[in-house]
């Protein structure tokens, strides 16, 4: 115990943000990845996004009480690379996990103002991707 107390320089915050981490990791690979056996069907992206994704999250969920603007801005560039490099939103229960942790690190860790930017930030995506997917529709290339 006294090992762990020193890794993490006496604050068990940091020991909790790294297995949040390393957790919204894991769930973010298996959502990507897919698994065997899993109601999930795995879509076509390049081997490099299917490491880089997982990573970016669980790089960005360490921050999450030390910048958690910052931590919100990098799961959603994650979650719009995913979509401009496959065309499919992220649509599994894991990733909400993960858009779930991070959004209450937004609002309990930021200042309103903050938290109030990072609304803005989720709105902007999700209309813009739902632009997308509406012209995406439309226009089958």
């Amino acid at each position: 115990m006294q090992a762990i107390r020193r890794l993490t320089g006496g604050d068990p915050g940091r020991l909790a943000d790294a297995g949040i981490a390393i957790a919204g990791a894991g769930l973010t690979a298996v959502a990507a990845w897919g698994l065997p056996g899993l109601a999930y069907t795995k879509d076509a992206a390049p081997p490099w996004l299917l490491v880089l994704l997982p990573l970016l999250v669980g790089a960005a969920l360490t921050q999450r009480r030390r910048a958690p603007l910052l931590m919100w801005i990098a799961i959603w560039a994650g979650i719009a690379l995913q979509y401009l490099v496959t065309q499919h939103p992220p649509q599994n229960l894991e990733f909400v996990i993960v858009l779930f942790a991070a959004a209450y690190s937004l609002g309990a860790h930021a200042s309103l103002r903050r938290a109030a930017a990072g609304l803005v930030i989720s709105a902007v995506m999700i209309l813009a991707s739902e632009g997308a997917l509406l012209a995406f529709s439309q226009h089958p290339g």
